[in-house]
């Protein structure tokens, strides 16, 4: 079997299991299911709960991230000072 023939088979074996992996059959892609017994209040309160943890949630991680840049920026712009005063500077 040739070299490409041997490659294209990998390829389309790994397509192939990348596809299935990502199947939306995971318990992600499930919605909630509702009990009978539950009223449709408590069915919305429950809900409304649950949406604004999600809510609480990334905007924590947000802020995270904010943060993260904000040290990275502040630690990006030392070294540049740094290196700038290191540099010689040339007159003519």
């Amino acid at each position: 079997m040739k070299i490409s023939q041997l490659a294209k088979t990998a390829i389309l074996i790994l397509s192939l299991t990348g596809l299935a992996a990502c199947s939306s059959t995971g318990e992600e892609a499930q919605e909630p299911v509702v009990a009978e017994t539950e009223s449709g209040v408590d069915a919305t309160t429950r809900r409304t709960q649950e949406l604004e943890a999600e809510a609480r949630a990334r905007a924590a991680a947000a802020e995270e991230r904010m943060a993260r840049m904000h040290s990275a920026r502040q630690s990006f712009t030392s070294t540049s000072t740094w290196l700038n005063s290191a540099r010689p500077t040339a007159t003519y």
